[in-house]
């Protein structure tokens, strides 16, 4: 079990509240508790008042993964671009050890897995409050500069971000029901492989 700090329910910006569920941190069972999706973060308390907060520009990749080959059960999936200590909390960005060696894999579980997709429609219109900081408003940047060749008139994007843009124009066209979110766009529903993450 992973020793977690005293951590208040918060009161205000709720969006989704999912009871009786488990959370782990890089497969480490914290016990179960109750999931808070906030305006502002993410938070999860078990029924000690022990838990953990999770800020958006914090979230690399969040996903609903069914694949239980990977892993026993059905959850809610995040990346975070950040250590969590012993205690829960985010480490010393200053801590070079931490950064060189990745940052963590949160997984909620939810006693009742049909509300999975609540769960994550929560999570993507909270997410979308929260743009990546690094980011302007040039086209440029919305692309991502891995996508882009040149620079003439306007986004001149290589084959991947072709690729990107004409699945992110078949979601629209569809509706925008995707189960997976990277950077703030919806993408198809990807498998809880690292290796499917490479075109985040």
């Amino acid at each position: 079990m992973v020793s977690l700090p005293q951590c208040t329910v918060p009161e205000e910006g709720i969006v989704h509240t999912e009871c009786h569920t488990e959370a782990y941190t890089n497969e480490r069972s914290c016990g179960s508790g109750t999931l808070y999706i906030t305006e502002s973060h993410v938070r999860w308390i078990n029924s000690e008042g022990n838990g953990f907060k999770l800020d958006y520009p914090s979230i690399s990749i969040h996903a609903i993964s069914r694949d239980t080959t990977t892993f026993p059960h059905e959850c809610l999936y995040m990346i975070l671009d950040v250590k969590l200590d012993a205690d829960g909390d985010p480490a010393d960005e200053g801590d070079e050890s931490d950064s060189d060696s990745g940052g963590t894999e949160v997984r909620f579980v939810p006693a009742e897995k049909q509300n999975l997709d609540a769960m994550y429609q929560a999570m993507c219109a909270c997410q979308e409050l929260h743009p990546d900081p690094d980011q302007d408003d040039s086209d440029n940047d919305f692309y991502g500069e891995e996508c882009l060749l040149g620079e003439g008139d306007g986004p001149q994007l290589s084959a991947q971000g072709l690729g990107n843009l004409a699945r992110m124009e078949q979601m629209l066209a569809s509706g925008g029901q995707g189960e997976s979110t990277t950077n703030g766009h919806h993408e198809e529903e990807m498998e809880e492989d690292e290796g499917q993450y490479d075109d985040a």
